[in-house]
């Protein structure tokens, strides 16, 4: 798997049922404003831990790597001045500029790079990212996002990651992701092979020691790991880190 496929990938994702895709929950079941309302209130739960954890309360800038449609767009921009959603799909990034088109100083952008350098280091008082890095299919573009996270977060701010740190033997042979790609790169439609449930929404992890060396060796101070174990296949944890002040 490449970052290519996994942006083909996604684009099918945002033909098919980007809700789904977001929240595991199929579109005919939300109404566009229980959808964002589900955003608003993670994003509520979000910033009261951050708040705990020392987020300034003046807070300019937010960054959402994963943005998806903006199901927290809506919601982010409550608490700051501008918000930056950045998606790997052009079909989600499009999707989301038409449902949010009035909500000014909100940017939606295309990043298809393994890297953020188009963003200034100490740009953003957040950088949020949930349910993302376990789809990009490379441990050292995971590391690379993540060292840009602290690149571009405030020196007082605040980077929240989640990823999986480890999966049971059968999630990570993932046969319907591998299939699913089989077919498609036989011309089959997207449409056809997720009714034969089949699906393109491949998983990763990286232990939790290997996080750990990375943002230490980085320089930055660990707040929280907080684990998701609920899901047998898929352990989780997310991380609450601030920068180091020499970065």
């Amino acid at each position: 798997m490449t970052l290519e496929r996994s942006r083909l990938n996604w684009n099918d994702a945002s033909d098919v049922d980007p809700f789904f895709a977001m929240t595991g929950r199929l579109m005919s079941a939300w109404t566009i404003e229980e959808f964002l309302a589900s955003g608003d209130a993670q994003v509520d739960d979000v910033l009261h831990k951050a708040a705990k954890h020392g987020l300034p309360e003046t807070r300019e800038s937010a960054l959402d790597f994963g943005c998806g449609i903006g199901r927290i767009a809506r919601g982010m921009r409550r608490h700051f001045r501008r918000y930056v959603g950045v998606d790997i799909s052009e079909g989600m990034i499009k999707i989301a500029r038409r449902i949010h088109a009035d909500l000014s100083n909100c940017e939606f952008m295309v990043n298809t790079e393994s890297h953020l350098r188009g963003f200034a280091d100490n740009s953003f008082d957040l950088v949020y990212s949930w349910g993302v890095l376990q789809h990009v299919p490379s441990k050292a573009v995971v590391k690379s996002y993540v060292d840009d996270f602290l690149r571009i977060v405030k020196p007082r701010g605040l980077v929240v990651f989640q990823l999986h740190t480890d999966m049971t033997l059968r999630a990570r042979l993932q046969p319907r992701r591998r299939l699913y790609n089989l077919f498609r790169s036989l011309g089959i439609a997207a449409s056809t092979l997720v009714k034969l449930k089949l699906h393109p929404y491949d998983r990763y992890y990286v232990p939790e020691g290997e996080v750990n060396d990375w943002l230490l060796r980085a320089g930055s101070t660990i707040l929280e790991r907080e684990r998701h174990d609920d899901h047998a296949p898929h352990k989780s944890m997310t991380f609450w880190v601030t920068k180091s002040a020499r970065r």
